[in-house]
């Protein structure tokens, strides 16, 4: 009984540390190991409660032997007591973490459509496509660089060497990649007679996304963009 107390008291500060953590915890690993955890201590309840009740079916009825068995009892009472609030607090943080992020997924969408909506509506659908393969870093970079783009931040050599090396990527995609269509229309989409600043509102969005096929690039284009990438950003951060 002394040995069973003394696991069942450890086995509740382990457990007391974990609902602690939870509190604010919102890294789905740490919250699957403790999804783990609570499973385990279940069966270990119930591997402990097996064993006091052998116990206390051989023990004398001796006063001493009653009182150990009824405070190991109140003390499985009190790790069952833990387990349900631990759970209770899991399910509340898991909830918690969807909805963050969901919030982060729609705040993703809403910059996309940003984007999208900084360009001229016929070339929409095609960026579209192309903005829904950025991620949020990258996100957040064209925006910042879309904005400048509006505010007249970017001179127009530097838009026009970028739009350039664009399109020099593009047909290097093209031509390492002769089924696909897709380079084809990008390509199209750059060579239509629109005003400077539209061709740099379609063409930011598609340099990081380019250089994501930086191996299947040309180098001498692929550095080119690169460099030319970072000098701009660096420019306007």
């Amino acid at each position: 009984m002394a040995d069973i107390q003394e696991h069942l008291q450890q086995e509740y500060n382990l457990l007391k540390q974990y609902e602690e953590q939870l509190r604010t915890e919102d890294d789905p690993r740490r919250l699957e190991r403790a999804k783990r955890e609570v499973t385990r201590q279940r069966e270990a309840i119930t591997d402990y409660q097996r064993e006091m009740d052998e116990l206390t079916a051989v023990a004398l009825p001796t006063p001493a032997a009653q009182a150990a068995a009824q405070q190991a009892q109140a003390s499985l009472d009190a790790l069952h007591a833990k387990v349900d609030r631990l759970s209770q607090q899991l399910t509340g943080a898991e909830s918690r973490l969807a909805a963050g992020q969901t919030a982060i997924r729609d705040d993703l969408a809403a910059q996309r459509q940003a984007i999208i909506d900084r360009v001229d509506l016929r070339y929409a659908q095609t960026m579209q496509r192309v903005a829904d393969q950025l991620d949020g870093q990258q996100v957040e970079i064209v925006g910042m660089l879309l904005a400048a783009v509006d505010e007249n931040r970017i001179a127009r050599a530097e838009a026009q060497q970028l739009t350039r090396l664009a399109a020099n990527a593009l047909q290097s995609l093209q031509e390492s990649q002769p089924d696909a269509a897709e380079w084809q229309d990008l390509r199209r989409l750059l060579a239509q007679n629109t005003g400077w600043a539209q061709k740099v509102k379609l063409t930011v969005p598609l340099v990081p996304y380019l250089l994501t096929y930086e191996s299947e690039i040309k180098i001498d284009t692929a550095g080119a963009l690169k460099q030319a990438w970072r000098q701009l950003t660096a420019a306007l951060s």
